[in-house]
């Protein structure tokens, strides 16, 4: 099987879904090949020459894994479809004007099997809810990652979203190219401009980290929200710098290939998942990050039997619990 995603030197949510992928393929005794999508290919230009290159006129690979880029996301399918190897999309996400021009999986496109994606819109407007249930604010800014990112969009329009049925006052989004620098900078200009806002809602944990500095400086009393499960944000909740984050995504990865391995033993998961399937980002504050540490520490994995999780192996097993176990 072959995994396209970020290299995971660029983000602690990449490092993660790159190690609990090859856990659970390690378990599964699947070869899988991740191909890493550096910062050279990260749009949809680059991304469709790395596929091709990838892919094209190879032998060997019975299933592909791959995120999709904004813009750029029906000419993937076609290229995906046409190379004539299965494959599920995962982490993007896609919006309803997109759906309804690319139909749903096994559709138009035969060969694409699934979606898995977190549910964005839902996330962004749970992480706005809990900031104003927190501060009791008035005031809220967003600062996002970059313009182009199609999750980055959805995540704050589910805010904005949110944000207007509480009838707080919503700061125009900032955007940033994801790095602690350009946060710490757009940070400074905005707590600048508007010294009274309460809340900032941030959309990755290296935003909420450049956040945070500022924050700190500037003794300013503004709570911060975020996304990601990762050890920077886990320790921003214990340092009492950040309120909550919503994440748990990075298995997503590991969680499909047990779907894969299903499938091509003969074991369809769209008869109980469907084939747009949305995982939940779990929510993670100061009362729950210890058990949180856990789940996402490689350390711990070695422990667990992922062949448990597949139906295939377990023919006892009547539904998909996609959880791990917290000791």
């Amino acid at each position: 099987m072959t995994l396209f995603q970020p290299i995971q030197e660029r983000s602690e949510l990449w490092r993660a879904s790159h190690q609990f992928a090859k856990a659970v393929a390690s378990d599964l005794n699947v070869t899988l090949e991740i191909v890493s999508i550096d910062d050279d290919t990260r749009d949809r230009f680059a991304f469709k020459k790395l596929t091709l290159d990838t892919l094209e006129g190879q032998q060997g690979r019975d299933f592909v894994i791959s995120l999709l880029y904004g813009g750029g996301e029906y000419e993937q399918l076609e290229i995906f479809n046409r190379i004539g190897i299965p494959f599920i999309t995962f982490n993007s996400s896609l919006g309803p004007k997109l759906l309804k021009r690319m139909g749903q999986p096994r559709q138009q496109f035969k060969h694409w099997i699934a979606h898995v994606s977190p549910d964005e819109f839902d996330a962004g407007a749970k992480l706005v809810a809990d900031l104003i249930n927190h501060k009791k604010g008035k005031t809220i800014a967003f600062l996002g990652g970059a313009t182009n990112s199609v999750v980055n969009r959805h995540r704050i329009q589910g805010g904005l979203k949110q944000a207007k049925l509480e009838s707080v006052v919503s700061i125009p989004p900032i955007y940033t190219d994801w790095s602690e620098q350009k946060s710490i900078v757009a940070a400074q200009t905005l707590l600048k401009r508007a010294p009274d806002i309460d809340m900032i809602w941030t959309a990755a944990p290296e935003i909420a980290l450049g956040v945070s500095k500022v924050i700190s400086a500037s003794n300013h009393d503004a709570v911060v929200g975020s996304f990601d499960w990762t050890q920077t944000n886990f320790d921003l909740i214990k340092q009492d710098k950040l309120q909550f984050t919503y994440g748990g995504h990075f298995m997503d990865a590991g969680w499909t290939l047990i779907m894969i391995f299903d499938y091509l033993s003969g074991v369809d998961f769209e008869n109980e998942l469907g084939n747009l399937i949305l995982s939940n980002l779990e929510k993670v504050n100061k009362s729950n990050v210890s058990q949180a540490s856990q789940r996402i520490s490689s350390s711990n994995w070695s422990a667990i039997d992922f062949g448990q999780y597949s139906k295939c192996l377990n023919p006892l097993r009547k539904k998909y619990n996609f959880q791990l176990p917290i000791d």
